[in-house]
C-alpha cells in the first residue's frame, strides 16, 4: 500500500492542491480513495485560478475564478481540462492543406436574397473575432457575421464549456450589403455590455454604422439571422480608424489632420499634426481607453490623446464640422521610435489595476505592431491616473467634459520582439560584403504581411512570406500576462513557433488577413483572392 494512502485526507488534499491539471487527472486514475480526493471542489477552483494567471479564459470562467460560484463540479472540471488541452495544443503544427480547410461560403438561402455573393470577386478589408465566437468579415461591398461555434451552448456568454471543444461547421448569422462600390475605411468594436458588435464603414458619400445584436439564446436553426440595425450619417469621405459605441464617436484621419467626430451631434474636432511628422507618418491603429483617452499608433510613434472639448452643437453648423482643437481641449503624450515604420497594429483589451501604496489607478494595454521588413514588436502601455479615476465614469460619454481626469504619467515598454532585417549602421566597419542598397541586412526569413494579438494579451499570431520561396508561414506565440508597469531591462524574443504553412504559386493564396479565438485556438485566414478559411487546432 502506498504511504500516500496512510496520511490524513486533509494533508493529502493539501498536497494534491499543488499539482498541475495533468497530474491530478493521472492521480485520480490510480484508486478509488484518490479518485474521491480529486473530486474536491476547492482543488479545481484552485487550478482554475492558477490557469487565469497563465492562460486566456472565457469571460464567465474569469468571473468563476474570482468568486465562489455555485457552478457544479463537473462543469468546473470540464472547463479546467478544456483550457489545459487548448494550452497544450495551441502551438502544435496544423497539417491540413489550405484548400482542404473549411472555406466560408455564403449559403444558397442567403444568396437568393442578396444576389449570389459567392459569384462575385471581393476583396477582404477586415477580419476580426469577438468574444472567441463571432467572426466579422468585412468585404469591399458587404459585411458578414459568422458563428464559429453554432448551437453550443444555448447561452453563448454564460457558463459551460461545450463550445470550447465544439468542432461543427461555422454558420453565417448575418450579411449586410453596404451598397457601396467599395469600403474605403472601417472600424469594429464591441459594446460595453458585450451584447452587440458594431461595424463603422465609410464611402465617398456616407458613413454607416452597422450593429449586430448578439443573442442571449442562440437559435437552433441555421437559417435564422441575427438582428441587425443600420444608421447612416451625412459624413462623406471619412477615413475611419476607430469607433467608440458608448459615446458614438469616430476617430478619422486625412491630410495631416486627425479628427474626433460625434455622430450624435455631427460635431467634428480637428487635431492638426506637425507637418513634418504627418508627411512621413500614417495613423496605423487607434484604441479607446475611455471615450476621452485615445491611444494612437503611428508609423513611427505611439501617442496618447486626452480630449476635453465639448461635442455639443452650436448655432453654426459650418463651424461644427471643422472645429480646431487648441491645447486647452486636447493634450498629447508621445513616444517616438527611430528606424521603425509600423505597417499595421493590433491592440489587446485594456486592463485596470490599482495601487494602494502609490494611490494610483493604471490602465494597461498591449500592442502588437509590425514593420514589414524589420520584424514584429510587442509593447505594453501603462497610463497612470489618480486613485479616484474610473474608466467607467459616465461623464466621459457626455457632450461636454470640463473636469476631465488627466493622466499623471505614462510609459511605453518594449516587452518582446521578433527581429528580422536590421538597419546597417553607417559607422560600421567596412567589410568585403557589398552594402545592400536598402540599408538593411537580408533578414532571417522574408517579410511580414499580417499579425493579430488576442484581447486578453496572452497569445498572438503573425504571417510572413518566405524570401525566395512560395511559402507563407504562420507563427503562434504565448505572452506572459502582466500589468506590472516596471521597466523591462531587455526585450525578450517572442519565441514564435511555426503552426501553419501555405505553399502555392498562386498569388491569390497570399494570406493578407488573420484573426483568431484566443481561448479556443481557432484561426481565420483571409487571402488576397477574397477567401476566408478556418484553421482548427
Amino acid at each position: 500500500m502506498s504511504k500516500l494512502l496512510l496520511i490524513p485526507s486533509e494533508l493529502c488534499l493539501a498536497i494534491v492542491a499543488h499539482l498541475e491539471v495533468k497530474d491530478v487527472v493521472a492521480l485520480r486514475m490510480t484508486c478509488i480513495y484518490l479518485f474521491e480526493i480529486t473530486k474536491e471542489r476547492s482543488i479545481w477552483l484552485s487550478l482554475l485560478r492558477a490557469q487565469e494567471a497563465t492562460s486566456p479564459l472565457p469571460a464567465f470562467a474569469r468571473k468563476l475564478a474570482d468568486s465562489d460560484s455555485s457552478l457544479d463540479l463537473a462543469s468546473i472540471e470540464e472547463m479546467v481540462q478544456s483550457v489545459f488541452r487548448t494550452q497544450r495544443d495551441w502551438l502544435q503544427p496544423r497539417q491540413t492543406p489550405l484548400h482542404e480547410l473549411h472555406r466560408l461560403v455564403v449559403p444558397e438561402y442567403w444568396n437568393h436574397e442578396h444576389h449570389d455573393m459567392n459569384s462575385k470577386t471581393q476583396n477582404i478589408c477586415g477580419l476580426e473575432v469577438f468574444l472567441d465566437r463571432w467572426l466579422i468579415v468585412i468585404y469591399s461591398n458587404n459585411v458578414q457575421l459568422w458563428d464559429l461555434f453554432p448551437g453550443t451552448p444555448k447561452d453563448p456568454h454564460g457558463p459551460g464549456s461545450a463550445w470550447l471543444k465544439h468542432s461543427g461547421a461555422q454558420i453565417l448569422r448575418g450579411l449586410v450589403p453596404t451598397q457601396f462600390d467599395t469600403i474605403a475605411y472601417h472600424a469594429t468594436s464591441l459594446s460595453a455590455e458585450r451584447d452587440a458588435i458594431y461595424v463603422a464603414v465609410a464611402s465617398d458619400i456616407v458613413t454607416r454604422v452597422i450593429c449586430f445584436r448578439l443573442p442571449t439564446d442562440a437559435p437552433d436553426d441555421t437559417e435564422t439571422p441575427m438582428p441587425v440595425c443600420k444608421d447612416d450619417y451625412p459624413l462623406e469621405g471619412l477615413s475611419i480608424r476607430a469607433y467608440e459605441p458608448s459615446s458614438n464617436v469616430l476617430v478619422a484621419y486625412r491630410s495631416q489632420v486627425m479628427s474626433l467626430v460625434s455622430l450624435n451631434t455631427l460635431v467634428c474636432w480637428n487635431i492638426t499634426l506637425d507637418a513634418g511628422e504627418a508627411l512621413w507618418s500614417n495613423l496605423t491603429g487607434v484604441h479607446f481607453l475611455t471615450p476621452r483617452h485615445v491611444l494612437c499608433c503611428w508609423s513611427h510613434s505611439i501617442e496618447l490623446f486626452v480630449f476635453s472639448g465639448s461635442f455639443a452643437s452650436s448655432q453654426n453648423p459650418g463651424e461644427d464640422k471643422g472645429r480646431i482643437a487648441s491645447p486647452a481641449e486636447v493634450e498629447f503624450h508621445q513616444e517616438e521610435f527611430t528606424g521603425i515604420t509600423f505597417r499595421s497594429v493590433s491592440f489587446s483589451d485594456h486592463r485596470v489595476s490599482t495601487s494602494t501604496r502609490d494611490r494610483t489607478t493604471t490602465l494597461s494595454c498591449g500592442i502588437l505592431a509590425y514593420d514589414v521588413l524589420r520584424g514584429i514588436y510587442h509593447y505594453r502601455v501603462d497610463v497612470h491616473f489618480p486613485a479616484e479615476f474610473s474608466s467607467e465614469q459616465h461623464a466621459f460619454k457626455n457632450e461636454s467634459c470640463p473636469n476631465l481626469v488627466k493622466p499623471l504619467s505614462w510609459n511605453v515598454t518594449l516587452v518582446s520582439a521578433h527581429h528580422m532585417a536590421q538597419l546597417i549602421e553607417s559607422t560600421a566597419q567596412p567589410t568585403e560584403m557589398p552594402r545592400p542598397r536598402s540599408g538593411f541586412t537580408r533578414g532571417t526569413h522574408g517579410f511580414l504581411t499580417s499579425c493579430a494579438l488576442g484581447p486578453q494579451g496572452t497569445r498572438g499570431i503573425w504571417v510572413e512570406r518566405r524570401r525566395h520561396s512560395t511559402n507563407r508561414a504562420m507563427y503562434g506565440f504565448n505572452l506572459t500576462r502582466s500589468i506590472d508597469s516596471e521597466a523591462v531591462d531587455e526585450a525578450k524574443g517572442l519565441g514564435g513557433k511555426l503552426i501553419y504553412e501555405v505553399s502555392s504559386f498562386d498569388l491569390r493564396d497570399d494570406v493578407t488577413h488573420c484573426a483568431f479565438s484566443e481561448v479556443t485556438g481557432k484561426i481565420a485566414l483571409g487571402t488576397r483572392g477574397g477567401d476566408v478559411f478556418v484553421l482548427k487546432q
